[in-house]
Formats: C-alpha cells, structure tokens, sequence
C-alpha cells in the first residue's frame, strides 16, 4: 500500500532517462516527475510527457496501478499495433511504440490538447535520439 504519491511536471535542468521507455528527456524539455512512498521506501521516476499519457490511458483501460515497460509496450500494440499498417511497410522501424504517432492518435486522440502535447513530447524525444 501506497504511503503518499506526489506527481508534477517539470522542465528538465539536466538529461535524464524516461522511467518507462527508457529513451533521453532532454534539458529544457516538460516532464513529469513522480515521488512515492510504498511499503516504507521512497521511489521517484521521471517520464516524458507522451509516455505518462500513454501510462494513464492503460491504466484507466485496466484498472491496474503496478506495471512495466513490457506491459505498457504489449498494450500498445495489442491496441493499435497489430493493426497498423505501418508496421507491415518496415515504417515503425524508426520509433518505438512509446512515441509513435499512430499509437498516440490511437489511445489520446479524445483529449485534443494532451495529443497535441504527448505529439510535442514524442517529437522532441525523437530529435534527441537522432
């Protein structure tokens, strides 16, 4: 059981690594921090924007609260992936699911000013892995 959980956004001072999918959150880029206390021991993780968003559409999908990056990812394409065509073209060899346009689209599309943000987000990532 969870003590306490504290969530904000951020813009990064410094580089760091996205707790779900692992890719860069680049300095000067928004972020979401999360600080929690569970069973007595004090964890925080840092995720990009997209990756938060794209955490919170699977939770309120499956009602769970503890997961993983495998989780998440069989999530996104059991959702949207398998029936991408993208996927067949070789055009999803370039970005993960995390920051793929379709899947955001797919998953967020009813909030228009979350994609529009997780769609920043994604792209700033992306440029930083280029």
């Amino acid at each position: 059981m969870s003590d306490f959980m504290r969530e904000e956004q951020y813009r990064a001072r410094r580089d760091y690594t996205c707790h779900l999918c692992g890719g860069m959150i680049r300095a000067g880029t928004e972020y979401i921090y999360v600080v929690s206390k569970y069973e007595g021991r004090l964890n925080d993780y840092r995720r990009h924007i997209h990756c938060d968003a794209l955490l919170n559409a699977w939770a309120a999908e499956t009602g769970a609260c503890e997961f993983s990056e495998y989780e998440i990812g069989e999530y996104l394409y059991d959702e949207v992936c398998r029936s991408c065509g993208l996927r067949e073209t070789d055009g999803c060899a370039e970005v993960t699911a995390f920051s793929c346009d379709a899947v955001l689209t797919a998953l967020l599309n009813a909030s228009p000013t979350l994609l529009t943000a997780a769609r920043e987000s994604a792209r700033v990532s992306k440029e930083g892995e280029a």
